[in-house]
């Protein structure tokens, strides 16, 4: 690596800042551990209307000098809208990083983020987003109790998230500087079977959402993860 890595990192759904100690902190201790290593973060709230989300992402993309590109759960989907509407935009990024992103329409939940009411409701981030289902030493104890509602994810469902064959074949179009990193024990944001092996490159981590938080698999997590960074 003979230059500084400058990495944007686009967070998850309902997730903290990544300065703080949260769910991306071992992320940034990691990479900050070498001293060529610049991570930005890509905040935004999550009542924040979706689509202008996306459009300030874009903004700070296309101004930025990024050398990698991440983006976790939603933030993986946004991601991956902008390498479908700036196709070109991403050959100057060394890596672009999806991890665990959010890519699949689950049926189920094309229905249920559609209920006008349903959406509105705000409800607290354990009831969907227990941090059990996220990371193996997730429980009730360290649960997120905020109140937050659906709206924003039912407006990436409906305004951002592409069809499968779509992002499948836009992940295919001669991008080897872009992974897929799926865990092989996703909760959250799984894309089925079939989808899955028609993308060319992709890794598979041990864990859950977030196996980057867990004793068991943080260590499997960063060997596969960190060599990414050290081109």
């Amino acid at each position: 690596m003979d230059q500084n890595n400058i990495t944007l990192f686009v967070r998850g759904f309902g997730t903290n800042n990544i300065k703080t100690n949260d769910s991306y902190a071992n992320i940034l201790i990691v990479l900050n551990q070498n001293p060529k290593n610049n991570v930005e973060y890509f905040d935004y709230s999550p009542d924040e209307d979706i689509v202008k989300v996306y459009k300030r992402l874009c903004k700070v993309l296309k101004d930025g000098q990024y050398t990698h590109l991440i983006g976790h759960s939603l933030g993986g989907g946004l991601v991956m809208r902008y390498i479908y509407d700036y196709p070109r935009e991403i050959s100057k990024y060394r890596h672009v990083i999806l991890l665990m992103p959010l890519l699949y329409k689950i049926p189920s939940n094309n229905f249920l983020l559609n209920i006008p009411f349903l959406k509105n409701i705000p409800l607290p981030n354990a009831f969907f987003l227990a941090s059990s289902k996220a990371y193996k030493t997730g429980n009730i104890i360290n649960d997120g109790f905020k109140l937050t509602k659906f709206q924003q994810v039912a407006g990436m469902y409906n305004e951002i998230m592409l069809d499968p064959d779509v992002f499948v074949d836009t992940l295919n179009e001669n991008r080897s500087n872009t992974v897929l990193f799926y865990a092989k024990e996703e909760r959250y944001n799984q894309i089925p079977k079939d989808v899955l092996n028609k993308i060319n490159n992709k890794v598979y981590i041990n864990g859950l959402h977030e196996s980057f938080n867990s004793l068991d698999t943080v260590k499997d997590f960063f060997e596969i993860f960190l060599p990414f960074f050290d081109d």
